[in-house]
């Protein structure tokens, strides 16, 4: 056999081998888009469901309703059969069209805050001033934001912000804007209110309540949406939408 022949046997090889392994990829991927684009049936809600709505009343009342969707778009938790929530109650409300999940139910015979709990769930109750809980505008069951400040490096004059936790379920609000000193014009009178948040959130909002800035932002009560996150210091801030050469201007501090 030639040097040359050898060559080419050797390339004829490879190039079948290569064939064989671009076929067996493109089948697997092939599957995996046909299985992410099969449908499925959940249940979901017909019309609004009220917290506290014991889960006998949705079935009993038609509250509930299939609808088909693509396996990719079910909702983690989503229930498989009404039975699942019958002992249940919705433990937040539930808005006309959202899948039905055993996270929006709390278990049979809890009470309160705690049958707003579930897996990794927890409750921190927070002492802040008014203005930083939107003390007198909160409900209990509203949505809300976390937006925060802090040094970065920690210790140093540099500050960042961003959006640090989303979409927290206010499990009690300030009652009624009351301070908690009782003194309208005492500068240092605090509120308390009480957020769900996960065990990772509970540690990273504390972290901030300890060394940082915070406050609240209220999140629409329906069809609430999320820009990208960013995060931002003053450098970004000031130079945000402004054309380079005003910005190099304001830097030097002429007009």
């Amino acid at each position: 056999m030639t040097y040359r022949l050898r060559n080419l046997l050797i390339a004829l090889g490879l190039a079948a081998v290569a064939a064989v392994l671009v076929s067996v990829y493109v089948t697997q991927y092939k599957h995996h888009v046909e299985s992410g684009q099969s449908t499925v049936q959940v249940y979901v809600a017909a019309r609004d469901i009220a917290a506290g709505t014991p889960g006998d009343e949705l079935i009993d009342g038609k509250y509930l309703s299939k609808d088909s969707v693509e396996r990719r778009n079910v909702v983690p938790g989503a229930i498989s059969a009404p039975s699942e929530i019958s002992q249940s109650y919705a433990t937040e409300p539930i808005y006309a069209g959202e899948q039905l999940t055993l996270r929006r139910f709390g278990r049979p015979g809890a009470e309160g805050m705690r049958g707003q709990l579930t897996g990794s769930q927890r409750a921190i109750e927070l002492d802040a001033k008014p203005s930083q809980v939107l003390s007198g505008t909160l409900k209990t069951g509203d949505k809300v934001d976390v937006v925060a400040t802090w040094s970065n490096p920690e210790g140093s004059s540099h500050h960042v912000g961003r959006v640090l936790l989303r979409d927290l379920l206010v499990l009690s609000a300030p009652e009624g804007g009351v301070l908690r000193s009782g003194v309208a014009s005492n500068s240092n009178a605090t509120v308390t209110v009480t957020l769900r948040v996960t065990d990772t959130q509970a540690n990273k909002l504390f972290f901030m309540v300890k060394n940082g800035e915070w406050s609240l932002a209220l999140r629409p009560p329906t069809r609430a949406g999320d820009s990208a996150e960013t995060i931002k210091d003053a450098d970004t801030i000031a130079s945000e939408g402004v054309d380079s050469a005003a910005y190099n201007r304001a830097m030097r501090g002429t007009s």
